[in-house]
């Protein structure tokens, strides 16, 4: 799994392109020499794989998709929320990245993070 630029525990600011994270991607995966692979990719992760397909298929040998598309949409409030009132928006989105099985806890952790 990959830490791309501005999340997690990665330093540096965010990209605003998915096609730069995928350069990102790229120049990761040749530093390990990797050459015919699988990737998988969840949300925007999904649209830097498709992404990664596309610039470079030789090194692709499979790809998959969860909860992602070829356009990915994000509602004005979410955007504005995380830029405006960030620790609020993201206690409020957090479930939504859950399952409604998932422990309490969890959810509660993953809103803190």
């Amino acid at each position: 799994m990959i830490e791309l630029p501005g999340h997690g525990e990665s330093r540096g600011e965010g990209e605003e392109e998915i096609e730069r994270y995928a350069g990102h991607v790229y120049s990761f995966l040749k530093a390990l020499g990797l050459e015919k692979i699988s990737l998988v990719g969840h949300s925007m992760g999904g649209a830097i794989v498709q992404a990664m397909a596309l610039s470079h298929p030789e090194m692709i040998k499979g790809i998959v998709l969860v909860g992602t598309g070829a356009r990915l949409k994000v509602s004005p409030m979410i955007l504005n929320g995380i830029r405006d009132h960030f620790e609020e928006t993201v206690r409020r989105i957090a479930p939504m990245a859950y399952s409604h099985k998932a422990p309490l806890d969890l959810i509660e952790r993953g809103s803190r993070n």
